[in-house]
């Protein structure tokens, strides 16, 4: 009886082992899919152009003498201080290189999309949205620009934990009953060490002539509230909404006396225009759509990173 009794109390030693515990980021989690609810984050965007880049003025990128030039000049052609001030405000405009087709069937639009987590527990957070934009008909997206990708790591340290577990057992019987010794011993060691990084996505997308994918990933701590700008080219209409026109641009047509020139010393430019057909133009509108992932903290916070 003792030796069974011996080995049974081997077993139940063996068979305790130690279980992981902080590489487990979450202690229990519950994934669910709701649509629009309440407590839920909202979309909105609005478009509007994209700033032409101002030219430079007068006097950014003259050097010393040339300012100084430049103001005598002016000075000499202004008639009074508050012209010659304008005149220095006036921008540098280049050579006005025309054309050669100007395609009005293309066109650039800003849009600002706006995301906003309606949720009123502060430790809740937007972990993942995706917006989707679809244009109307005839329009389609051509390109985008000023939309980045960038990968990014997080390092937050390390955290480690050591178990340790030791047990031992001994029994002995003498005279006059059954001798009977054992002895019995175990160590277990399980040493978890974690760091406490990640990589992720901070803007990326996709992009087809009829759907814009724009896909943000957050980190730890981090709410996805906030604006996205992104500038879209869009095509209007299909080749054979299109039409293409001449235009003549004439430099000079008479002399200094008001007389015609002859024909062989006229000059001019052609430019090929391009358009579309005034019967298959329609506002081009776009739909949203707002996927999202919205970590919802419950109770005890049981969480490695955000805990």
């Amino acid at each position: 009886m003792k030796s069974t009794a011996l080995v049974a109390t081997l077993a139940i030693l063996l068979s305790g082992c130690l279980t992981p515990k902080i590489t487990r980021r979450y202690e229990s989690r519950q994934l669910t899919t709701a649509t629009n609810p309440t407590y839920g984050p909202s979309l909105t965007a609005f478009a509007t152009d994209v700033p032409v880049a101002t030219p430079q003025t007068t006097l950014v990128r003259l050097s010393d003498g040339g300012q100084a030039a430049l103001i005598r000049e002016l000075g000499a052609k202004a008639t009074d201080a508050d012209d010659l001030i304008r005149l220095l405000g006036t921008p540098i405009l280049g050579p006005k290189v025309p054309q050669s087709t100007l395609d009005l069937t293309v066109f650039e639009r800003r849009v600002v999309l706006s995301v906003e987590n309606h949720s009123t527990k502060p430790g809740d957070r937007l972990n993942r949205v995706v917006m989707i934009l679809k244009p109307s008909l005839p329009g389609e997206f051509g390109s985008w620009n000023q939309f980045v990708t960038r990968y990014q790591t997080i390092n937050l340290g390390t955290i480690e934990l050591t178990q340790n577990r030791e047990a031992s057992i001994g029994l002995s019987a003498g005279p006059p009953t059954a001798s009977v010794t054992g002895s019995a011993k175990e160590v277990q060691n399980l040493r978890e060490e974690m760091n406490l990084s990640q990589r992720f996505v901070a803007v990326t997308g996709t992009l087809t002539p009829t759907e814009a994918h724009i896909v943000e990933d957050g980190a730890f701590g981090i709410d996805l509230t906030g604006n996205t700008i992104v500038d879209f080219t869009v095509r209007v209409g299909k080749d054979s909404d299109h039409k293409e026109d001449y235009t003549f641009s004439f430099f000079k047509l008479f002399d200094d006396n008001d007389a015609p020139l002859s024909a062989s010393t006229i000059k001019f430019d052609r430019q090929t225009v391009k358009y579309v057909l005034p019967n298959k133009c329609r506002e081009i509108t776009a739909s949203t759509q707002l996927l999202s992932t919205l970590r919802l903290i419950d109770r005890n916070d049981a969480t490695i990173i955000e805990g």
